[in-house]
């Protein structure tokens, strides 16, 4: 299994009663023009075992425990600039 992220209380609990590991991140810092906040997902990449994204989680409160806690699964974490986590809709691959 995998390591589920959400910043949505009622999914993490959902999720931790099936058994699931989860990692609660609060989105109030996470940047969407014209909203108050934006969400994880929306700044976020995946491609095989690396983590991509639109911004730096040294600029996130929970950046440093969730760097331990991908680190442990052997995510590679790549972020693309230095700032803020921005939500631009989700990183694809094409």
């Amino acid at each position: 299994g995998g390591l589920f992220i959400t910043s949505d209380r009622g999914i993490e609990k959902a999720l931790k009663q099936s058994g699931r590991e989860t990692f609660y991140v609060d989105s109030s810092p996470i940047v969407l023009p014209a909203q108050p906040h934006g969400f994880f997902g929306g700044c976020t990449g995946v491609w095989g075992q690396q983590l991509f994204l639109a911004g730096s989680l040294g600029h996130f409160p929970e950046g440093e425990n969730l760097q331990k806690a991908l680190g442990d699964r052997e995510v590679e974490i790549i972020e693309l600039y230095e700032g803020p986590l921005w939500d631009g809709g989700s990183i694809l691959f094409l």
